[in-house]
């Protein structure tokens, strides 16, 4: 009994599943069709978040010059 139950449980996870397309990760955007657009550029594929000052260059330190 429980073995049928288990697998028409485990059936019914496979086909009720959310497929997300390539690139976009649950973590990220849980409500899939209804993400931000910018959301995946401020988080890498670790889930660590990508520091502000890289976007912009003129604030990268430079090396100095002689």
């Amino acid at each position: 009994m429980y073995v049928k139950l288990f697998i028409i449980s485990a059936l019914a996870v496979v086909v009720l599943a959310r497929e997300y397309p390539a690139g976009v990760y649950p973590a990220i955007c849980p409500n899939y069709p209804f993400c931000d657009t910018d959301i995946q550029e401020q988080f890498t594929l670790d889930g660590m978040p990508i520091p502000e000052w890289v976007r912009n260059p003129s604030i990268l330190p430079v090396a100095p010059t002689e």
